[in-house]
């Protein structure tokens, strides 16, 4: 038994659903909010809502597929996969090979690598879990600039077009057709609860998941599901527009911080199925321009993003002349496409195992091979100039093969944590947060140096002090604690004659790293001596950005870069910390300080740059070439602070 589909063809494999062209005045309506979100335009802070209008609608449109085949036979389903590669992968293959041919002109060797492996993992509908094992979050700065980002949607459309036939087929089992009505109604709200507790949960996590998403499908489905009576023009017309300016209420209400999919998804699904329902005798979604928008909204998807991320990646935000430039470029590209590819390729007449070989398998084959020969020649940075070979060997030769060795390390078998000469009589011990491991290759320049060997354990975002409860997620709240004991309890057994503390002391409470006095106290009492590491210069902003700018836009480096000393960021929390150390030091004569800012800064500025080459590795990490130049300055002005000590 199918389910209801009053405009479904139920002639052959090969029929379409019929045209509906207020379905395509609503996908128009997606893609318009969707790129207004992009561009900052009309306050449409949460214009992100027309990817959920996107999946409502292709949850109606593949449900009125199925419902108009009563078998689902071998051949059906071969036959509509087919459909759906030659439907979405021309345009898809297109947009990829023009944006990597522009990647390779902009990006940096490491965004270059990421890149390359987005669009592999998209090929195989990947990208939305890529993207969030790779990013923190959809709308974290970190993503900003990722040119493909948004086929995350695209891998999660195809999770259901593989699940949804299976479903079918469950649902099918049912004894009749109200039963199996009322098992898809009830498949939803499952779904729909499923999405609440993910989103309540793990936010960033549910945002990039198909099983959150999938309700949202399976509202569009439930339309085919149901037999509504026919309204009126002028009803229907009336509960469009209603719905509609709804729509674009709820896009200026919600913004990135708005937890989604969950219940604020479930209020944009709940319009887009009564606007479904009620737009075929609607005149307000029929009206020839905004269908032929929708027509190009497919295409018009996929170009939009890589414009905007690369203008983020070169730091611009374009408003007013210029973003209308761009937008008229995006449609005029949608308009090309749309003719000279999508609609080609949706009518050629290729079997699946063509279409499949020629969208498919040829373009993850020469997408994995361009990833690894990238990969494998470092990014090939000679692609963006003599400045940018310069500094990529500068940073590659002062790489730490060893810069995650014992990151994060749970065990208390320390052995490869050795950092310096292994031989050395004397150990010492750095514990502390992802800043501790930053100066992992300052603390070997110093520890080579003096003849003495340090056990690196450092943890993310983890305050290594006794007595701190960490305040990070579940899991890695239970790593920094258990890190904290052990580390404190070899501390206390007396092997170490010296015990590192580096920290991004700026980030955490007060009352927290007011805890350091009692870690002091008992790295003293063990017979060892304390040294802290005082925190690089930071402002915010990353510097690393400000230098690779002119190599991205091919210009001479003009930018100081520079980082002022007195700057305003987190200057209470500075200030804090200072007063702090200052007070420790008078407490703990046996204390000693490492200050990497005595060697990084003047009476004025920090600086970012060395030999023409970033030190940071992001807003407030040093890079491994950066650390040990430091180190080698700090060494030659002011003497080894490992040295001296007590055998």
């Amino acid at each position: 038994m199918t389910l209801s589909a009053p405009d479904a063809s139920r002639q052959s494999v090969t029929s379409s659903v019929a045209y509906r062209k207020d379905i395509d005045g609503l996908r128009a309506v997606a893609v318009m909010l969707v790129i207004a979100y992009h561009f900052g335009i009309a306050r449409i802070s949460g214009g992100y809502i027309g990817v959920d209008l996107f999946f409502v609608i292709s949850g109606f449109l593949i449900a009125s597929i199925f419902n108009g085949e009563p078998k689902l036979s071998f051949a059906f389903l071969a036959n509509f996969l087919n459909r759906r590669i030659k439907r979405l992968m021309p345009a898809f293959v297109l947009v990829a090979a023009v944006t990597t041919v522009a990647a390779a002109g902009l990006l940096l060797p490491e965004d270059f690598d990421a890149y390359l492996k987005s669009v592999r993992e998209s090929l195989v509908f990947r990208a939305n879990l890529f993207f969030e094992r790779e990013t923190t979050g959809y709308f974290a700065a970190d993503s900003a600039a990722l040119p493909w980002l948004h086929t995350w949607s695209l891998s999660v459309e195809w999770t259901f077009y593989f699940a949804f036939p299976f479903f079918v087929w469950l649902l099918r089992a049912l004894p009749s057709r109200r039963v199996q009505t009322w098992g898809m109604a009830a498949a939803t709200f499952v779904g729909v609860v499923v999405s609440i507790r993910m989103t309540q949960a793990q936010p960033a996590h549910a945002y990039f998941s198909a099983l959150a998403r999938f309700f949202e499908f399976l509202t569009g489905a439930l339309a085919t599901a149901i037999a509504f009576p026919r309204l009126g023009s002028r009803t229907s017309t009336a509960i469009s527009g209603l719905g509609i300016a709804a729509l674009v209420v709820l896009s200026g209400i919600f913004v990135g911080q708005t937890p989604f999919p969950g219940l604020n998804a479930l209020a944009v699904c709940a319009l887009a199925f009564i606007l479904v329902v009620v737009g075929r005798n609607a005149s307000m979604l029929s009206q020839d321009w905004l269908a032929r928008l929708g027509k190009l909204s497919y295409s018009a998807y996929l170009w939009h993003w890589p414009v905007i991320a690369f203008l983020s990646y070169v730091q611009r935000k374009p408003s007013g002349v210029e973003a209308a430039f761009w937008i008229a470029a995006i449609f005029l590209a949608s308009e090309l496409s749309y003719r000279l590819v999508e609609r080609p390729g949706q009518a050629a007449t290729f079997s699946l195992p063509a279409s499949f070989g020629l969208y498919g398998l040829l373009p993850f084959l020469i997408a994995s091979s361009l990833y690894m020969v990238v990969r494998n020649h470092d990014g090939f940075p000679q692609r963006l100039g003599k400045e940018a070979s310069h500094a990529y060997a500068n940073l590659q030769r002062f790489d730490s093969p060893d810069a995650d060795r014992c990151h994060d390390h749970r065990s208390s078998d320390i052995q490869p944590c050795v950092i310096g000469d292994p031989s050395a009589p004397v150990a010492g011990l750095l514990i502390g947060d992802s800043h501790a491991r930053q100066f992992r290759p300052f603390v070997r320049v110093l520890a080579e140096a003096a003849h003495v060997k340090v056990y690196g354990l450092t943890n993310s975002e983890c305050l290594t002090l006794e007595g701190v409860q960490s305040s990070a997620e579940l899991a890695s709240r239970q790593a920094c604690n258990e890190a904290i004991e052990r580390d404190f309890k070899l501390i206390r057994s007396g092997r170490f004659k010296f015990v590192l503390i580096a920290e991004r002391w700026i980030g955490y409470p007060n009352e927290q790293l007011d805890r350091l006095d009692g870690s002091l106290r008992a790295i003293v009492e063990s017979g060892a001596i304390p040294i802290l590491f005082k925190s690089v210069a930071e402002n915010g902003e990353n510097p690393k950005d400000c230098f690779y700018l002119h190599i991205k836009i091919r210009r001479p480096f003009a930018e100081r870069c520079t980082i002022q000393v007195d700057n305003a960021f987190a200057a209470a929390s500075k200030r804090h910390v200072i007063d702090l150390i200052d007070s420790m030091r008078a407490r703990y004569p046996s204390l000693r300080i490492i200050d990497p800012q005595a060697v990084q800064c003047d009476r004025l500025e920090c600086a970012t740059v060395f030999d023409d080459t970033p030190i940071y590795g992001d807003k407030h990490h040093l890079n491994a070439f950066g650390s040990t130049m430091l180190a080698q300055d700090y060494l030659s002005r002011f003497g080894n602070p490992l040295e001296s000590l007590p055998h």
